[in-house]
Protein backbone atom coordinates (compact mmCIF):
# COMPACT_ATOMS: atom_id res chain seq x y z
CA UNK A 1 0.00 0.00 0.00
CA UNK A 2 2.79 2.58 1.33
CA UNK A 3 4.44 2.01 -2.58
CA UNK A 4 1.24 2.65 -4.25
CA UNK A 5 0.27 5.61 -2.68
CA UNK A 6 4.44 6.88 -3.18
CA UNK A 7 3.52 5.90 -7.25
CA UNK A 8 0.75 7.46 -7.41
CA UNK A 9 2.08 10.94 -6.08
CA UNK A 10 5.22 10.30 -7.69
CA UNK A 11 3.35 9.78 -10.89
CA UNK A 12 1.21 12.88 -10.56
CA UNK A 13 4.08 14.70 -8.76
CA UNK A 14 2.09 15.79 -6.12
CA UNK A 15 5.05 16.27 -2.94
CA UNK A 16 8.08 16.93 -3.07
CA UNK A 17 10.58 16.43 0.27
CA UNK A 18 11.90 19.85 -0.20
CA UNK A 19 8.45 21.35 1.00
CA UNK A 20 6.39 21.71 3.87
CA UNK A 21 3.08 20.67 4.16
CA UNK A 22 -0.15 20.74 6.89
CA UNK A 23 -2.31 17.92 6.56
CA UNK A 24 -5.93 18.44 7.47
CA UNK A 25 -6.48 16.11 10.26
CA UNK A 26 -9.78 14.70 12.08
CA UNK A 27 -8.31 11.75 13.88
CA UNK A 28 -10.68 9.76 11.49
CA UNK A 29 -9.67 6.66 8.92
CA UNK A 30 -8.61 8.58 6.40
CA UNK A 31 -6.46 11.86 7.82
CA UNK A 32 -4.98 8.56 10.37
CA UNK A 33 -3.77 6.83 7.22
CA UNK A 34 -2.36 9.73 5.53
CA UNK A 35 -0.67 11.09 7.98
CA UNK A 36 0.83 7.54 8.40
CA UNK A 37 1.74 7.04 5.13
CA UNK A 38 3.57 9.67 4.41
CA UNK A 39 5.29 9.33 7.46
CA UNK A 40 6.90 6.12 6.18
CA UNK A 41 7.61 7.94 3.35
CA UNK A 42 9.64 10.86 4.72
CA UNK A 43 7.71 13.76 3.62
CA UNK A 44 7.88 16.93 6.00
CA UNK A 45 4.11 17.90 7.04
CA UNK A 46 2.67 18.63 10.44
CA UNK A 47 -0.95 18.39 11.30
CA UNK A 48 -4.27 20.66 11.81
CA UNK A 49 -7.46 19.98 14.10
CA UNK A 50 -10.44 22.09 14.45
CA UNK A 51 -12.73 20.97 17.26
CA UNK A 52 -16.27 21.72 15.45
CA UNK A 53 -17.82 21.86 19.62
CA UNK A 54 -20.54 20.28 17.97
CA UNK A 55 -20.73 16.86 19.34
CA UNK A 56 -20.92 15.41 22.92
CA UNK A 57 -17.85 13.52 22.54
CA UNK A 58 -15.68 16.50 20.99
CA UNK A 59 -13.26 16.64 23.42
CA UNK A 60 -12.50 12.69 23.69
CA UNK A 61 -12.25 13.45 19.86
CA UNK A 62 -9.77 16.12 20.50
CA UNK A 63 -7.81 14.17 23.25
CA UNK A 64 -6.94 11.00 21.07
CA UNK A 65 -5.94 13.67 18.30
CA UNK A 66 -3.36 15.04 20.66
CA UNK A 67 -2.02 11.86 21.57
CA UNK A 68 -2.06 10.47 17.96
CA UNK A 69 0.20 13.64 17.37
CA UNK A 70 2.20 13.01 19.78
CA UNK A 71 2.69 8.97 19.00
CA UNK A 72 3.44 10.02 15.36
CA UNK A 73 5.94 12.53 16.89
CA UNK A 74 4.28 15.41 14.51
CA UNK A 75 3.69 18.93 15.60
CA UNK A 76 -0.48 19.66 15.90
CA UNK A 77 -2.03 22.98 16.20
CA UNK A 78 -5.17 22.31 17.87
CA UNK A 79 -8.27 24.83 17.48
CA UNK A 80 -11.78 25.01 18.93
CA UNK A 81 -14.47 26.90 17.01
CA UNK A 82 -18.03 26.86 18.09
CA UNK A 83 -19.00 25.91 14.49
CA UNK A 84 -23.01 25.58 15.37
CA UNK A 85 -23.41 29.44 16.81
CA UNK A 86 -21.46 30.38 13.63
CA UNK A 87 -23.88 28.81 10.76
CA UNK A 88 -27.07 30.05 12.84
CA UNK A 89 -25.44 33.43 12.83
CA UNK A 90 -24.95 33.58 9.19
CA UNK A 91 -27.66 31.16 7.78
CA UNK A 92 -25.23 28.18 7.11
CA UNK A 93 -25.71 25.02 6.78
CA UNK A 94 -24.00 22.83 9.68
CA UNK A 95 -21.87 21.20 6.51
CA UNK A 96 -21.08 24.18 4.74
CA UNK A 97 -20.35 26.63 7.76
CA UNK A 98 -18.01 24.32 9.23
CA UNK A 99 -16.29 23.05 5.37
CA UNK A 100 -15.71 27.11 5.54
CA UNK A 101 -14.29 27.47 9.04
CA UNK A 102 -11.94 24.74 8.41
CA UNK A 103 -10.76 25.84 5.08
CA UNK A 104 -10.34 29.55 6.77
CA UNK A 105 -8.43 28.19 9.88
CA UNK A 106 -6.41 26.11 7.70
CA UNK A 107 -5.36 29.00 5.20
CA UNK A 108 -4.77 31.44 7.88
CA UNK A 109 -1.84 28.50 9.17
CA UNK A 110 -0.48 28.06 5.96
CA UNK A 111 -0.26 31.73 5.11
CA UNK A 112 1.33 32.47 9.33
CA UNK A 113 3.62 29.43 9.24
CA UNK A 114 4.82 29.49 5.49
CA UNK A 115 3.98 25.76 4.59
CA UNK A 116 3.78 25.38 1.14
CA UNK A 117 0.19 23.47 0.80
CA UNK A 118 -2.12 22.21 2.72
CA UNK A 119 -2.96 18.46 2.75
CA UNK A 120 -6.76 17.10 2.40
CA UNK A 121 -7.09 13.44 3.20
CA UNK A 122 -10.16 12.86 0.47
CA UNK A 123 -10.59 9.59 -0.80
CA UNK A 124 -11.91 7.99 -4.50
CA UNK A 125 -15.56 7.32 -1.99
CA UNK A 126 -15.49 11.37 -1.23
CA UNK A 127 -15.12 12.14 -5.26
CA UNK A 128 -17.89 9.56 -5.74
CA UNK A 129 -20.12 11.09 -3.69
CA UNK A 130 -19.43 14.30 -4.84
CA UNK A 131 -20.81 13.10 -8.39
CA UNK A 132 -23.79 12.01 -6.80
CA UNK A 133 -24.92 14.77 -4.26
CA UNK A 134 -24.10 17.34 -7.67
CA UNK A 135 -26.61 14.93 -9.67
CA UNK A 136 -28.98 15.66 -6.92
CA UNK A 137 -28.32 19.02 -6.90
CA UNK A 138 -28.93 19.34 -11.06
CA UNK A 139 -25.59 19.92 -11.62
CA UNK A 140 -24.54 19.20 -15.16
CA UNK A 141 -21.02 20.32 -16.76
CA UNK A 142 -19.98 20.79 -13.25
CA UNK A 143 -20.44 17.59 -12.10
CA UNK A 144 -17.20 16.19 -10.74
CA UNK A 145 -15.45 19.27 -8.06
CA UNK A 146 -12.29 17.68 -6.44
CA UNK A 147 -8.93 17.36 -8.13
CA UNK A 148 -5.92 15.94 -7.32
CA UNK A 149 -4.16 19.43 -6.83
CA UNK A 150 -5.86 22.75 -6.85
CA UNK A 151 -4.61 26.26 -5.58
CA UNK A 152 -3.07 25.68 -2.18
CA UNK A 153 -4.72 22.04 -1.55
CA UNK A 154 -3.32 18.63 -2.37
CA UNK A 155 -5.02 15.43 -2.30
CA UNK A 156 -2.59 12.65 -1.79
CA UNK A 157 -4.98 9.66 -1.79
CA UNK A 158 -7.62 10.66 -4.34
CA UNK A 159 -7.43 7.16 -5.76
CA UNK A 160 -7.72 4.79 -2.73
CA UNK A 161 -10.97 4.05 -1.69
CA UNK A 162 -12.44 3.98 1.74
CA UNK A 163 -12.87 0.01 2.58
CA UNK A 164 -9.10 -0.75 1.66
CA UNK A 165 -8.09 2.63 4.09
CA UNK A 166 -9.58 0.79 7.40
CA UNK A 167 -8.37 -2.46 5.96
CA UNK A 168 -4.97 -1.51 5.99
CA UNK A 169 -5.46 0.57 9.49
CA UNK A 170 -7.02 -2.45 11.18
CA UNK A 171 -4.56 -5.00 9.77
CA UNK A 172 -1.82 -2.80 10.70
CA UNK A 173 -3.68 -2.41 14.10
CA UNK A 174 -3.45 1.73 13.57
CA UNK A 175 -6.24 3.23 15.85
CA UNK A 176 -8.18 6.08 14.63
CA UNK A 177 -11.38 7.62 16.14
CA UNK A 178 -14.77 7.27 14.30
CA UNK A 179 -17.56 10.07 14.10
CA UNK A 180 -20.69 9.20 15.03
CA UNK A 181 -22.16 12.05 12.70
CA UNK A 182 -20.96 9.65 10.25
CA UNK A 183 -23.87 7.26 10.68
CA UNK A 184 -26.85 10.33 10.77
CA UNK A 185 -28.76 9.22 7.43
CA UNK A 186 -30.06 12.85 7.77
CA UNK A 187 -26.69 14.00 5.95
CA UNK A 188 -27.63 13.58 2.04
CA UNK A 189 -23.74 12.13 1.61
CA UNK A 190 -24.49 9.73 4.41
CA UNK A 191 -27.59 8.42 2.97
CA UNK A 192 -25.52 8.35 -0.38
CA UNK A 193 -22.49 6.30 1.56
CA UNK A 194 -24.34 4.30 3.42
CA UNK A 195 -27.43 3.17 1.25
CA UNK A 196 -27.16 4.25 -2.51
CA UNK A 197 -23.33 3.09 -3.29
CA UNK A 198 -23.79 -0.53 -1.80
CA UNK A 199 -27.47 -0.73 -3.68
CA UNK A 200 -25.07 -0.17 -6.85
CA UNK A 201 -21.97 -2.52 -5.83
CA UNK A 202 -24.82 -4.82 -5.16
CA UNK A 203 -26.72 -4.64 -8.51
CA UNK A 204 -23.35 -4.56 -10.18
CA UNK A 205 -19.69 -5.27 -8.95
CA UNK A 206 -18.27 -3.50 -11.52
CA UNK A 207 -20.95 -0.20 -11.35
CA UNK A 208 -18.28 1.87 -9.21
CA UNK A 209 -15.66 1.80 -11.94
CA UNK A 210 -18.28 2.48 -14.41
CA UNK A 211 -19.55 5.69 -12.05
CA UNK A 212 -15.76 6.47 -11.85
CA UNK A 213 -14.83 6.22 -15.92
CA UNK A 214 -17.91 8.43 -16.27
CA UNK A 215 -16.19 11.05 -14.15
CA UNK A 216 -12.87 11.02 -16.33
CA UNK A 217 -15.08 11.43 -19.85
CA UNK A 218 -16.43 14.38 -17.90
CA UNK A 219 -13.26 15.50 -16.67
CA UNK A 220 -12.01 14.66 -20.34
CA UNK A 221 -14.79 16.76 -21.89
CA UNK A 222 -13.81 19.62 -19.71
CA UNK A 223 -10.18 19.76 -20.53
CA UNK A 224 -11.13 20.09 -24.34
CA UNK A 225 -14.13 22.67 -23.56
CA UNK A 226 -11.07 24.67 -21.65
CA UNK A 227 -8.51 24.65 -24.74
CA UNK A 228 -11.21 26.16 -26.48
CA UNK A 229 -11.77 29.21 -23.71
CA UNK A 230 -8.16 28.52 -21.88
CA UNK A 231 -7.27 32.36 -21.40
CA UNK A 232 -11.07 32.89 -19.79
CA UNK A 233 -9.59 32.19 -16.15
CA UNK A 234 -12.26 32.41 -13.76
CA UNK A 235 -11.60 33.33 -10.15
CA UNK A 236 -14.21 31.82 -7.50
CA UNK A 237 -15.00 33.82 -4.48
CA UNK A 238 -18.18 32.42 -1.91
CA UNK A 239 -21.03 34.23 -3.71
CA UNK A 240 -19.47 35.12 -7.00
CA UNK A 241 -17.46 34.95 -9.56
CA UNK A 242 -15.10 37.10 -11.63
CA UNK A 243 -13.54 36.41 -15.54
CA UNK A 244 -11.88 38.12 -18.28
CA UNK A 245 -14.64 40.24 -19.99
CA UNK A 246 -12.92 41.06 -22.59
CA UNK A 247 -11.30 37.37 -23.51
CA UNK A 248 -14.90 36.07 -23.18
CA UNK A 249 -16.36 39.05 -25.69
CA UNK A 250 -14.10 37.82 -27.82
CA UNK A 251 -15.84 34.33 -28.22
CA UNK A 252 -18.57 32.96 -30.76
CA UNK A 253 -21.87 33.13 -29.55
CA UNK A 254 -22.23 29.27 -29.07
CA UNK A 255 -19.05 29.55 -26.84
CA UNK A 256 -19.80 32.36 -24.97
CA UNK A 257 -23.01 30.17 -23.68
CA UNK A 258 -20.92 26.99 -22.98
CA UNK A 259 -18.71 28.90 -20.75
CA UNK A 260 -21.36 30.96 -19.02
CA UNK A 261 -23.43 27.38 -18.36
CA UNK A 262 -19.91 26.37 -16.93
CA UNK A 263 -19.38 29.59 -14.74
CA UNK A 264 -22.93 28.81 -13.17
CA UNK A 265 -22.17 25.44 -12.35
CA UNK A 266 -19.67 26.60 -10.09
CA UNK A 267 -22.94 27.35 -7.94
CA UNK A 268 -25.43 24.55 -9.73
CA UNK A 269 -27.28 27.34 -11.39
CA UNK A 270 -26.46 26.39 -15.30
CA UNK A 271 -29.70 25.12 -15.59
CA UNK A 272 -31.59 28.81 -15.49
CA UNK A 273 -29.43 30.04 -18.44
CA UNK A 274 -30.90 30.26 -21.27
CA UNK A 275 -29.75 31.47 -24.73
CA UNK A 276 -31.65 34.19 -25.44
CA UNK A 277 -29.54 35.73 -22.33
CA UNK A 278 -26.59 35.52 -23.95
CA UNK A 279 -27.99 37.20 -27.54
CA UNK A 280 -26.67 40.55 -26.26
CA UNK A 281 -22.54 40.14 -25.59
CA UNK A 282 -22.97 43.04 -23.18
CA UNK A 283 -24.71 44.35 -20.41
CA UNK A 284 -26.53 43.27 -17.25
CA UNK A 285 -29.27 40.75 -17.26
CA UNK A 286 -30.93 38.36 -13.83
CA UNK A 287 -31.34 35.19 -13.97
CA UNK A 288 -33.97 33.66 -10.73
CA UNK A 289 -30.79 33.12 -8.30
CA UNK A 290 -27.83 35.10 -10.35
CA UNK A 291 -27.67 38.27 -11.36
CA UNK A 292 -24.99 38.47 -14.21
CA UNK A 293 -22.91 41.95 -15.28
CA UNK A 294 -20.99 42.11 -18.74
CA UNK A 295 -18.83 45.28 -20.03
CA UNK A 296 -15.03 45.86 -21.27
CA UNK A 297 -13.65 45.81 -17.88
CA UNK A 298 -14.82 42.88 -16.11
CA UNK A 299 -17.44 39.56 -16.32
CA UNK A 300 -19.17 38.95 -12.70
CA UNK A 301 -21.64 36.32 -11.98
CA UNK A 302 -23.41 37.41 -8.55
CA UNK A 303 -25.72 34.96 -6.26
CA UNK A 304 -28.87 37.12 -5.14
CA UNK A 305 -27.84 36.85 -1.14
CA UNK A 306 -29.98 38.90 1.39
CA UNK A 307 -27.75 40.51 3.57
CA UNK A 308 -28.71 41.13 6.95
CA UNK A 309 -26.95 43.52 9.65
CA UNK A 310 -24.84 41.11 11.71
CA UNK A 311 -23.29 42.08 15.35
CA UNK A 312 -19.19 41.28 15.88
CA UNK A 313 -17.94 41.31 19.15
CA UNK A 314 -13.90 41.67 20.26
CA UNK A 315 -12.51 38.33 19.70
CA UNK A 316 -15.17 37.08 17.19
CA UNK A 317 -15.55 36.37 13.57
CA UNK A 318 -18.14 36.32 10.95
CA UNK A 319 -19.17 35.91 7.15
CA UNK A 320 -20.51 38.80 5.43
CA UNK A 321 -21.10 38.44 1.88
CA UNK A 322 -17.75 36.79 0.58
CA UNK A 323 -15.90 38.37 3.53
CA UNK A 324 -14.40 36.70 6.41
CA UNK A 325 -14.02 39.18 8.99
CA UNK A 326 -12.28 39.06 12.54
CA UNK A 327 -12.23 41.64 15.49
CA UNK A 328 -9.55 41.40 17.53
CA UNK A 329 -7.68 43.26 20.57
CA UNK A 330 -4.01 42.79 19.87
CA UNK A 331 -0.64 44.13 21.15
CA UNK A 332 1.03 45.48 18.28
CA UNK A 333 0.37 45.75 14.32
CA UNK A 334 1.39 42.51 13.17
CA UNK A 335 -0.77 41.65 10.01
CA UNK A 336 0.35 42.90 7.03
CA UNK A 337 -2.03 43.89 3.91
CA UNK A 338 -2.16 41.93 1.00
CA UNK A 339 -4.75 41.29 -2.27
CA UNK A 340 -7.33 39.00 -0.48
CA UNK A 341 -6.69 40.45 3.11
CA UNK A 342 -6.94 43.56 4.63
CA UNK A 343 -6.56 44.78 8.06
CA UNK A 344 -6.92 47.93 10.07
CA UNK A 345 -5.80 48.96 13.70
CA UNK A 346 -7.96 51.35 15.74
CA UNK A 347 -7.32 52.98 19.35
CA UNK A 348 -10.09 51.09 21.21
CA UNK A 349 -10.98 53.85 23.65
CA UNK A 350 -11.98 56.16 20.49
CA UNK A 351 -14.64 53.96 19.20
CA UNK A 352 -18.32 52.81 20.28
CA UNK A 353 -18.90 49.29 20.56
CA UNK A 354 -20.89 47.30 20.05
CA UNK A 355 -19.52 47.19 16.16
CA UNK A 356 -21.46 45.49 13.88
CA UNK A 357 -21.09 45.05 10.02
CA UNK A 358 -23.57 46.38 7.43
CA UNK A 359 -24.19 46.93 3.43
CA UNK A 360 -24.56 50.16 2.11
CA UNK A 361 -27.02 52.51 2.79
CA UNK A 362 -28.66 55.64 0.92
CA UNK A 363 -26.50 58.19 2.18
CA UNK A 364 -23.75 57.11 3.80
CA UNK A 365 -20.74 59.42 3.81
CA UNK A 366 -17.09 58.93 5.89
CA UNK A 367 -14.32 60.70 6.77
CA UNK A 368 -11.47 59.06 4.96
CA UNK A 369 -8.06 58.24 7.32
CA UNK A 370 -5.83 61.44 7.06
CA UNK A 371 -8.46 63.74 5.37
CA UNK A 372 -10.80 66.61 6.48
CA UNK A 373 -13.68 66.00 4.23
CA UNK A 374 -16.83 63.52 4.57
CA UNK A 375 -17.36 62.12 1.76
CA UNK A 376 -20.42 59.67 -0.26
CA UNK A 377 -19.20 56.11 -0.11
CA UNK A 378 -20.53 55.69 -3.06
CA UNK A 379 -17.07 57.72 -4.26
CA UNK A 380 -15.21 55.67 -2.22
CA UNK A 381 -16.13 52.82 -4.36
CA UNK A 382 -15.64 55.08 -7.60
CA UNK A 383 -12.30 55.57 -6.68
CA UNK A 384 -11.59 52.16 -5.87
CA UNK A 385 -13.19 51.24 -9.13
CA UNK A 386 -15.20 48.31 -6.97
CA UNK A 387 -17.66 47.19 -9.92
CA UNK A 388 -21.66 48.34 -9.08
CA UNK A 389 -22.78 44.89 -9.04
CA UNK A 390 -20.69 43.86 -5.88
CA UNK A 391 -21.02 47.51 -4.06
CA UNK A 392 -24.67 46.12 -2.26
CA UNK A 393 -22.62 42.89 -1.15
CA UNK A 394 -19.79 45.12 0.51
CA UNK A 395 -18.99 45.15 3.72
CA UNK A 396 -19.13 48.32 6.12
CA UNK A 397 -17.61 48.07 9.56
CA UNK A 398 -19.35 50.33 11.95
CA UNK A 399 -19.80 51.38 15.60
CA UNK A 400 -22.50 53.44 17.50
CA UNK A 401 -20.83 56.67 15.60
CA UNK A 402 -20.38 55.79 12.26
CA UNK A 403 -18.66 53.54 9.78
CA UNK A 404 -15.31 52.71 10.79
CA UNK A 405 -13.53 51.04 7.81
CA UNK A 406 -14.73 49.59 4.36
CA UNK A 407 -12.39 46.56 3.52
CA UNK A 408 -10.28 46.87 0.63
CA UNK A 409 -11.75 50.56 0.35
CA UNK A 410 -10.76 53.13 2.89
CA UNK A 411 -11.08 53.55 6.40
CA UNK A 412 -12.32 56.44 8.83
CA UNK A 413 -10.38 59.23 10.23
CA UNK A 414 -11.81 58.04 14.15
CA UNK A 415 -9.63 56.12 16.28
CA UNK A 416 -5.97 55.95 14.68
CA UNK A 417 -3.12 54.45 16.68
CA UNK A 418 -1.60 56.97 18.57
CA UNK A 419 1.90 57.12 20.70
CA UNK A 420 -0.60 56.88 24.19
CA UNK A 421 -2.80 54.13 22.70
CA UNK A 422 -3.06 51.23 25.31
CA UNK A 423 -5.48 49.20 23.33
CA UNK A 424 -5.51 47.95 20.09
CA UNK A 425 -8.20 46.88 18.21
CA UNK A 426 -7.51 45.12 15.14
CA UNK A 427 -10.28 44.30 11.91
CA UNK A 428 -8.90 41.77 9.90
CA UNK A 429 -11.06 40.98 6.77
CA UNK A 430 -10.49 38.32 3.59
CA UNK A 431 -12.18 37.78 0.60
CA UNK A 432 -13.17 34.45 0.65
CA UNK A 433 -11.18 32.92 -2.44
CA UNK A 434 -12.69 29.53 -3.54
CA UNK A 435 -9.96 29.21 -6.10
CA UNK A 436 -8.99 29.74 -9.83
CA UNK A 437 -10.45 27.40 -12.62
Amino acid sequence: MIERIKRFIDENRLLNKNERYLLSFSGGPDSVFLSFILDKIGYEFELFYLNHLLREDADKEEKFVKEFAEKLKRKIFVERFDVKRFCEENKLGIEEGARIIRREKLYEKIIQFNYNYALLAHTLDDLIENFFIRIFRGSGFGIPGMKMKEDWIIRPILNIRKNEIVSFLNNEKIEYYIDPSNSDRSFLRNRIRMELIPLIEDISPTGLNGIIKTIDNIESMKSSFYKMVKDIKIRRFLNHIEFDSGKYLSLPESLRFLFMRNALSIFSGELELKKEHIKKSEGRFELKNFIVEINKNFGIIHKKVQLEEKRLDIDKSLIFGDFYIECKKVDDLIYKKNEFEDVEYFDLNDLFPPFFIRKREEGDKMVRFRKNRERKIKDFFIDKKIPVILRDFWPLVCDRNGILFIPFVARCERGKIKKETKDILMFKCRRILNGWT
